[in-house]
């Protein structure tokens, strides 16, 4: 049996001058239930946190079957990121640095001329605002600042150079574009206003589909080339210019497991034609003593027949994780405003603008 460690801090590591043994993190036991709703039958999970018979039983009643768990140090596969050796961590560090990226958009003419590295203060002394600066291996908006105007350039204090500069643009979707061979998968990605990752929206019928493929595949092509992987997932986005939509093929890659690809991997199991990954942190929503609570809270909003709300983690972590499906972007809407009226901490507190999707 396979036993998998979830290396959720994968680019942390990757961030690091040298090569450091994957271990357990904070931010692993913070997400590794996902491991219990996509991992296979006969695989397990390492852990060191404790599960609740209920919760556990509850993963049992809707797939089936539920991962085992073993605090045994037997690990035998990495579950987010494959860095487990020093040659595969070097590998690893070439395929998903944004400095890879920066070239890939000079080969392919992608757009965006003003993009650029900097590599000191007097190159980021002369850089039009408004811009944002990413770092190398940043992931879900950490690594990222915004300079909107020349007080924050002054503020922004010490910077760990070369770092990534991107024109700042008026983001209205962004998307995620999971590539395996020839085959793929594609997410709406709900991003808060500081560049968060808080879920992703999947749909049967998505419009921008042919044109996000046509933009985002030789990206695939060219990394294939360089690295020789058979997968990847490319993040782009639509952004407004002159009042015109325009898509921007590449604004970074994972070679990873991503939250783009635990929703897909969820919705295959569990979803309708509608449907969308949520987190939420805990201290903004009801505070619930056991998932039984939490199921009788949500009364017939609880999932059943390819609809509903499934929750997907334990009642008592920092970020909880919902997924709901519905039969239509209209009926999914009514639904996640449903679902927030029952969990918010309080009648005041208003649905957040990313879980307000385009009907």
């Amino acid at each position: 049996m396979k036993t998998f460690l979830t290396n959720f801090d994968f680019e942390s590591n990757l961030s690091r001058s040298s090569f450091t043994k994957p271990q357990y993190s904070r931010i692993s036991k913070s997400f590794e239930f996902l491991f219990l709703w996509c991992g296979e039958e006969c695989a397990s999970l390492y852990s060191v946190k404790n599960y609740s018979n209920d919760y556990l039983g509850y993963i049992e009643k809707m797939r089936g079957f539920c991962p085992s768990i073993t605090n045994k140090k037997e690990i035998t596969d990495l579950w987010w990121g494959n860095a487990n050796c020093e040659k595969s961590w070097k590998i690893e560090k070439a395929v998903n640095s944004k400095k890879t990226s920066f070239q890939c958009r000079k080969d392919l003419k992608l757009g965006l001329e003003s993009t650029t590295v900097l590599n000191n203060t007097d190159e980021l002394n002369n850089v039009k605002i408004p811009f944002v600066l990413k770092s190398f291996f940043g992931f879900s908006g950490k690594g990222l600042i915004f300079i909107r105007d020349e007080e924050q350039r002054r503020k922004v204090g010490e910077l760990n150079f070369p770092i990534l500069c991107e024109p700042l643009l008026n983001r209205v979707r962004d998307f995620g574009v999971f590539y395996h061979k020839s085959s793929y998968e594609i997410v709406q990605n709900l991003i808060d206003y500081r560049g968060q990752f808080k879920g992703a929206l999947v749909q049967d019928n998505l419009v921008e589909e042919s044109l996000i493929l046509k933009r985002t595949r030789p990206i695939f092509d060219w990394y294939a080339t360089q690295f020789g992987i058979e997968q990847l997932q490319i993040d782009c986005f639509q952004y407004l210019e002159d009042g015109e939509l325009v898509l921007n093929p590449l604004c970074e890659v994972n070679h990873r497991n991503t939250m783009g690809k635990v929703t897909v991997d969820i919705q295959h199991q569990f979803g309708g034609p509608s449907s969308t990954f949520i987190i939420v942190q805990k201290k903004n929503i009801i505070k619930f003593k056991d998932e039984s609570e939490r199921i009788e809270k949500l009364g017939s909003l609880n999932y059943h027949s390819k609809l509903g709300v499934l929750c997907l983690s334990p009642v008592d972590t920092q970020f909880q994780v919902y997924f709901l499906t519905e039969e239509s972007k209209r009926t999914l809407q009514l639904l996640i405003v449903n679902w927030w009226q029952k969990i918010r901490q309080s009648a005041t507190e208003k649905l957040p603008r990313e879980f307000i999707i385009d009907t």
